[in-house]
């Protein structure tokens, strides 16, 4: 036992995660069952349901089939909160993302054609048209010679038509006070 505390108090690096620590106890549980079935029960099980759905029961499934069927056009976001009313989501409730995977393997989404076409479109002229935003960047010194560091913020406009930058300032907040001082 006094080799695997030695061995715990070191530092491992693992390949793919970097530099670990492992309990004496787990090295020791590693060796015994190294011992017991060889390499092979050293590697990860597979989960038995792998792809499958531990939360969701055949009844639950048939439920959530029926209730889509009758919803097809709406939304994955809006089904999921008809879903809830209508407590075919067992309790707790699956979470969006199983629903929506779900749905996916299923083959329970709507027709692409059913859905709008959205179009690109440019204003004609320069100044028809402005569009700003806030993009967060790096950590500098909020005075000079100082030792605070705040998160740099650019507020930036550009034109629809000649994609050309209107104006941009960085601060430290994203505020109306920004945008002022890039208008100015």
């Amino acid at each position: 036992m006094n080799y695997f505390r030695e061995a715990a108090s070191r530092e491992w690096d693992v390949p793919g995660r970097g530099p670990r620590h492992f309990g004496a106890m787990t090295m020791k549980g590693w060796l015994n069952r190294y011992n017991k079935n060889g390499f092979q029960a050293l590697l990860p099980k597979a989960r038995e349901d792998e792809g499958g759905f531990r939360k969701l029961p055949e009844l639950r499934k048939i439920a959530i089939r029926e209730l889509r069927k009758e919803h097809l056009a709406m939304s994955v976001v809006r089904f999921y909160d008809r879903a809830l009313r209508a407590e075919v989501l067992g309790t707790p409730p699956i979470c969006l993302a199983t629903l929506r995977r779900f749905l996916q393997i299923e083959n329970l989404f709507a027709p692409k054609d059913q859905a709008k076409a959205r179009k690109r479109f440019e204003m004609s002229r320069f100044g028809e048209l402005w569009t700003g935003d806030f993009m967060h960047g790096p950590l500098v010194l909020s005075e000079p010679g100082g030792k605070r560091h705040k998160k740099a913020i650019l507020m930036a406009i550009i034109d629809d038509h000649s994609r050309m930058i209107v104006g941009g300032v960085f601060g430290f907040q994203e505020n109306t006070l920004l945008l002022e001082n890039v208008f100015k």
